[in-house]
């Protein structure tokens, strides 16, 4: 049965981190609908979309400053401070132990959404670990800390529908590209390049650029010099059908983060590229399961192996044919509701 409960998910979003922390507490945030939850997002978020999304779907957003303070979990409004009782969610790199201990002194318990075990002690309740990989994680924590690792627990967003398996044409010319809510190294820019060297097949590309990106003027003047080539490219900042552009895409190119779980759920075949040190694993876990290819890291890219690789993809359908039935099979879909459920039998 549940009861009224009040969920803080301290997180941050600008343009050096990107959105990915907040996105993924978000979705998680929108599987309470339907609880006794009141929850709240706590963060420096710039991005003016990001808060529209949270606000929208019913969130109560407590801003925090520019400040080093952002990344002190220990710093709340004193209005929204969690109390005994209430859960706390933890989503960043910047947290730590001394963190973790502040939020348990007021009684509330703590979950750390996670990527790599980073610390030498996790002094929490909870820890979900949503990557591929995560199941072999090795995390210090107390006996008592409850593991949530693995696909099994990925927070996709709740508009995420499965529908049937699309069939794979011979060759693949309908492209997204998704490089996270920022790209602050410009690494679209290189994709951008790869595909005017590829002039035997004519891609029609939906690029998300992300509504944080600092190089959207120049992405622009790119995707137009493109267009020269024979694709047709268009570039949006955000996207609120995701699910939508990933049906209509019969493959992509996209960052190694959570992106790739909601590929894998809807079976679109993916080149991956690493833009942090925690997604290393990601890509590795997914070319080694046969439901991606990774390209490395995005500031090393090379333009002409990026031409030679969307193309080599886009005409070889027994490949996509085996990252879509790959995918499907590792993430079902009902993570996050999975998650909700164990954070309420915790608190029952």
């Amino acid at each position: 049965m549940d009861c009224s409960i009040n969920i803080f998910f301290r997180a941050n979003a600008y343009a050096a981190i990107g959105t990915g922390h907040v996105m993924r507490c978000l979705s998680l945030a929108n599987a309470f609908a339907g609880t006794a939850a009141t929850t709240y997002f706590v963060g420096h978020i710039d991005d003016v979309v990001l808060r529209d999304w949270i606000v929208r779907k019913g969130h109560r957003l407590v801003l925090l400053d520019e400040s080093g303070d952002s990344d002190n979990a220990a710093v709340w409004p004193y209005w929204a401070k969690p109390q005994q009782d209430d859960w706390v969610v933890l989503d960043g790199y910047a947290f730590d132990m001394d963190d973790h201990l502040a939020i348990r002194r007021t009684g509330a318990r703590l979950m750390v959404i996670d990527d790599l075990p980073a610390l030498a002690h996790y002094c929490v309740d909870m820890i979900l670990n949503q990557n591929f990989y995560a199941e072999g994680l090795n995390y210090p924590c107390d006996g008592s800390t409850h593991l949530l690792l693995g696909p099994r627990f990925s927070l996709l967003r709740e508009s995420f529908v499965r529908t049937d398996v699309a069939s794979v044409p011979a060759c693949a010319t309908r492209l997204l590209v998704s490089l996270g809510g920022s790209d602050p190294a410009g690494v679209g820019l290189t994709i951008i390049a790869a595909l005017e060297r590829v002039v035997d097949i004519g891609f029609e590309v939906r690029y998300i650029a992300g509504s944080s990106n600092p190089h959207l003027d120049r992405i622009n003047t790119a995707a137009d010099q493109a267009r020269c080539a024979g694709h047709r490219i268009d570039v949006l900042p955000y996207t609120d059908d995701m699910p939508g552009v990933m049906r209509w895409a019969q493959m992509a190119l996209i960052a190694a983060g959570s992106t790739t779980l909601e590929a894998a759920y809807m079976g679109l075949p993916c080149l991956v590229v690493v833009l942090a040190e925690n997604q290393c694993a990601v890509a590795e876990s997914m070319e080694a399961a046969d439901a991606a290819r990774s390209l490395g890291w995005g500031d090393r890219l090379d333009v002409v192996c990026v031409a030679e690789e969307l193309k080599k993809l886009a005409l070889d359908a027994p490949a996509r044919e085996k990252m879509q039935a790959r995918g499907r099979a590792l993430v079902d879909g009902a993570g996050a509701r999975r998650v909700v459920e164990e954070m309420l039998r915790e608190r029952s």
